[in-house]
């Protein structure tokens, strides 16, 4: 991942107000729109059969057309958003080529001016995996604590996806374990059994109560793992991953900030995904230890100007105590009307 202008192609722009370009959306000048085309090969392991390929580009600025052995894969706006898409009807077992074109300037522009370095490129991870037929395609959840801020309730929605030509039955296992791979829930493990038409998808929603967990905020940032596996009907796992969760209740009430009931002041900072050297494609040392010196000064919270930053980012502010104002990557400026 880089921004092709820091490695000596094009030029960087600083905007703040004012485009790059003549202001007359949707239009985009034809005389000045840098391309910039990406090729490689990749290997699909033979293990990978039968199972659901998956491209995902965590970042790439600003429009993007993707081949996979020729065939267009897809088509993707958002600078700052990622992009996935499932390549399993245009790969095949060994070796596969990766075409990809970025193009600078799009009519998303229009609503991507941000008072910054205007850059270009596939500026965050690339990424390639295989998932089974059936598997947890999406989940979320949150917490609810009592009026005492003691005892909590998880909440947590899956959605798994059948992409077989079959009706499948599968068990969904969900779990929250301690540092001590305890689990903490009251009632232990929660297994759902699952029936999913073929090509369809089906949400299952549960709460579950935790006695006294202890409680995430940025002087105390405790975290827990929670568990997801998925079974066949044989009782074989198809699919296992964990997550990095806290316990923690947010509220604004008479004009005060409060965390798990406790007042909080917000001593923060805006912060460009940004580096000198690499552009928009920041290391995660770099990141690690913008947050490390932001703890050292007493700040505790991070407005990610303008546009949500990458997704470790979140992770090391998880875990080292970070309140984060994330932003949606839209700032039209001078097209505010946009």
């Amino acid at each position: 991942p880089s921004n092709w202008q820091m490695e000596g192609f094009g030029h960087a722009k600083f905007r703040n107000v004012a485009l790059c370009f003549e202001s007359d959306p949707p239009r985009i000048p034809d005389y000045y729109n840098p391309v910039g085309c990406y090729k490689r090969s990749f290997t699909v392991p033979k293990n990978w059969k039968n199972k659901e390929i998956m491209l995902r580009l965590e970042g790439a600025n600003s429009a993007t057309y993707i081949w996979v052995n020729g065939q267009k894969v897809g088509y993707n706006q958002g600078a700052f958003e990622p992009m996935e898409f499932n390549i399993t009807p245009f790969v095949e077992t060994g070796k596969n080529d990766l075409s990809i074109q970025v193009i600078r300037f799009s009519d998303g522009s229009y609503l991507e001016n941000q008072d910054m370095w205007q850059l270009s490129g596939i500026y965050r991870e690339v990424k390639l995996y295989a998932q089974p037929k059936t598997y947890i395609h999406d989940y979320y959840l949150y917490t609810d604590l009592d009026k005492n801020y003691k005892n909590a309730t998880l909440f947590v929605e899956t959605e798994i996806k059948n992409s077989a030509e079959e009706n499948t039955v599968c068990l969904l296992e969900v779990d929250v374990l301690n540092e001590y791979r305890q689990s903490i829930l009251n009632d232990g493990t929660q297994s759902f059994p699952v029936k999913i038409e073929q090509d369809s998808t089906q949400k299952i929603t549960f709460s579950t109560l935790v006695n006294n967990p202890q409680k995430w905020s940025a002087e105390f940032p405790n975290l827990y793992t929670i568990v997801f596996e998925l079974k066949n009907n044989k009782g074989e796992t198809i699919e296992a991953f964990t997550k990095e969760m806290g316990f923690r209740e947010v509220e604004y009430n008479n004009n005060i900030l409060t965390v798990n009931g406790v007042q909080v002041k917000l001593n923060g900072v805006n912060s460009h995904m940004h580096h000198p050297e690499h552009g928009q494609t920041v290391p995660l040392e770099t990141l690690k230890k913008d947050l490390l010196i932001m703890k050292q000064f007493n700040i505790n919270c991070v407005r990610t100007c303008h546009y949500p930053p990458t997704p470790e980012y979140i992770e090391l502010a998880n875990e080292l105590g970070m309140y984060i104002v994330d932003e949606v990557g839209d700032e039209a400026h001078s097209n505010t009307h946009l």
